[in-house]
């Protein structure tokens, strides 16, 4: 399922002078329906934040790495983000990995459609709003093997990280927990540029 990607092109890295993001690296690659643009943010504790979304999105800064297409298209296109990863985990065995699987909106137009019983609707919207999550978890497991990376899911947030062995994991850990803990904004605030 996530064996076929789009070739993608490298838009270069760009120092912030932030502290965090401190760089970030871009590429492109033109899928079925439209192009993307893929948004690699390099934090300074080790970890690298991938964004994916539609290039004519990128300037809007309210919704860019929301949107859902449901074209068919959609595991091409993550299998493209998820190599790409696997390219920069090639050049630096070192790297490690989190993202933000954006929960899907549900709306009441959304319930109707599906036949539900009652009881059953808060485990469905849960479900529902989460897919995003699910699939990215599947994706990671085809390219980034545990015995080279742990891999934490915080599926209330819908966060997922891949923790390189090669680091101190306890150590890595911690960073990336305190980090989030303290600057959830920083890595998953759709406003930023």
């Amino acid at each position: 399922m996530f064996d076929k990607f789009y070739p993608f092109t490298p838009l270069g890295r760009k120092e912030t002078g932030l502290p965090d993001p401190i760089a970030v690296i871009q590429y492109r690659f033109n899928a079925k329906h439209r192009t993307y643009l893929v948004r690699v943010e390099e934090y300074n504790f080790g970890f690298c934040a991938i964004k994916f979304c539609d290039i004519k999105d990128k300037n809007n800064h309210l919704s860019a790495y929301q949107k859902i297409f449901n074209d068919g298209d959609f595991f091409r296109v993550l299998a493209t983000c998820v190599y790409i990863m696997f390219k920069l985990w090639q050049t630096n065995p070192s790297i490690n990995f989190v993202f933000y699987a954006v929960p899907r909106n549900v709306t009441v137009e959304d319930l109707s459609l599906k036949k539900i019983e009652s009881q059953s609707v808060t485990d469905f919207l849960e479900n529902y709003k989460r897919t995003r999550f699910k699939v990215y978890e599947y994706a990671m497991l085809n390219l980034f093997p545990p015995d080279e990376f742990i891999q934490l899911k915080d599926f209330t947030n819908c966060i997922y990280a891949l923790i390189n062995r090669k680091n101190n994991e306890t150590e890595m850990i911690n960073r990336l927990g305190n980090f989030l803990f303290k600057n959830h904004d920083i890595i998953f605030e759709t406003t930023r540029q």
